[in-house]
């Protein structure tokens, strides 16, 4: 059933690098000043060029494994908050995201990134489903740069916009950057105060590049508050590719099944079924290339309905 989900076509040198342990890419900012520093030796910056792969391999590999030790422990009871060890580690990390992503859209996507792709493709996917269901609030929770939303609040201003995020600076920062619509909200606090004092009746609970950084036990709370605040729809559009831990591509369905950790701090969750065990069925879905340096790396959309 969810076939088309699954990441195919991978070459084998790319499985092969992930299976023998070997970073995917090379990190070519840090190889570059040491080229310069050693000279034109090809022996020398042949062995350097390998101290530099280990290097950053083992700092990936340090990442992966602390995500699997988080996602394993017990008692994880605010997986949002800037203590949690999930996501970002405060709420400048955050803010310097932010600024990436829009000095990224700036420059016009000068180099290798996923952004470019990701916001054409989201803005098209969500702006179609929107024209079709008239006057509805969407909610975007983990809204980080507000870049998507205000396109979106231009093209359908028949829809509310709802921003949510934890970081006072990023909404701050959304403010500053982008020009006040009637139609964008933007708040930063707890997505379950939020959710426990307000109704979205008939509305879209929509989260990009945000899950993939929380545990499963936190998107199942999510997703079944979600359902008590009576939002009709959940849309997503999260990062996968070949999972560092188990070195295979994810295979989702409706059966529970174990989220795993994808690279770095990054989860890759079973959504059809978590959307399914809240009451909602996936109703579209499929993935995304981007021009993301890594040959495997994918994004995942769904829109899931609520059922009855």
């Amino acid at each position: 059933m969810f076939d088309h989900l699954t990441i195919k076509n991978v070459s084998e040198k790319i499985l092969a690098r992930i299976e023998s342990d070997r970073p995917i890419e090379d990190d070519k900012a840090r190889f570059t000043g040491l080229k310069i520093w050693l000279g034109e030796s090809r022996s020398i910056q042949a062995i350097a060029q390998k101290i530099v792969r280990y290097k950053v391999f083992s700092e990936r590999e340090k990442k992966t494994g602390r995500t699997i030790k988080l996602h394993n422990s017990e008692g994880i009871e605010d997986a949002q908050s800037f203590e949690s060890a999930f996501g970002y580690k405060d709420d400048l990390a955050e803010l310097n995201c932010a600024i990436k992503y829009l000095n990224q859209i700036k420059a016009e996507f000068p180099t290798a990134s996923e952004s470019k792709v990701l916001y054409e493709r989201s803005v098209d996917i969500l702006a179609e489903f929107l024209s079709k269901r008239g006057e509805l609030e969407l909610l975007n929770f983990g809204i980080n740069l507000a870049h998507v939303d205000y396109i979106l609040a231009k093209r359908c201003p028949q829809v509310n916009f709802v921003g949510i995020d934890r970081s006072k600076l990023t909404k701050a920062f959304n403010e500053i950057n982008y020009p006040q619509r009637e139609n964008v909200e933007l708040i930063a606090g707890d997505i379950f105060e939020l959710l426990g004092n307000r109704r979205f009746d008939g509305g879209a609970f929509f989260h990009m590049r945000t899950l993939t950084f929380l545990p499963k036990s936190f998107v199942d709370k999510l997703y079944a508050t979600a359902k008590k605040a009576r939002f009709k729809y959940l849309i997503g559009f999260e990062p996968l590719g070949i999972s560092r831990q188990t070195k295979s591509a994810y295979e989702f369905s409706l059966n529970e099944q174990q989220s795993v950790a994808y690279r770095g701090h990054a989860f890759i969750h079973n959504y059809p079924e978590l959307a399914q065990r809240a009451g909602y069925s996936f109703i579209e879905s499929g993935l995304i290339k981007t021009d993301h340096a890594h040959e495997d790396y994918r994004i995942i959309y769904f829109i899931a309905q609520r059922n009855g």
